[in-house]
């Protein structure tokens, strides 16, 4: 019975796409090529647009795509802020509205970054992305 209840609560985890990297998860240490992350703490996306690219036509970032992006980004915990990521001329740009109401600016870029920047208060959270290995990122390769 408590294996059937782990499994159901990782079930759920995934199924739900967001939050569940703040569950219990603790914050990764700074490495020789990728700075400290930590969970974003990011609800649940409940609304998504995204407009297409601009800079380059092999980045096609769609809704689902983005939405799995912040789904398993990671937030920058790094004094150097956005200075401490790779940045990349291929990006998509779009809007979002998270499950606690809070609407946000975002940009996220092929080489697995993205800037959020809330409507509400200006704050900016600068994520990162080791775990997306779909298209259109490339591998992660730090």
């Amino acid at each position: 019975m408590r294996l059937l209840s782990r499994t159901a609560a990782l079930v759920l985890c995934l199924a739900a796409t967001t939050g569940c990297i703040a569950a219990g998860a603790t914050c990764r240490e700074a490495t020789e090529f990728v700075p400290r992350l930590c969970p974003s703490g990011l609800p649940a996306v409940a609304a998504l647009k995204v407009e297409w690219p601009r800079a380059c036509a092999s980045f096609a970032l769609g809704p689902r795509g983005a939405r799995r992006f912040f789904a398993r980004a990671w937030k920058l915990d790094d004094p150097r802020g956005e200075s401490a990521v790779e940045r990349s001329p291929c990006t998509a740009d779009g809007t979002l509205r998270l499950a606690d109401g809070r609407t946000a600016k975002w940009r996220i870029e092929q080489i697995g970054t993205a800037t959020l920047v809330f409507d509400a208060t200006g704050e900016r959270l600068t994520l990162l992305c080791p775990e997306c290995h779909f298209a259109p990122f490339p591998p992660f390769t730090p």
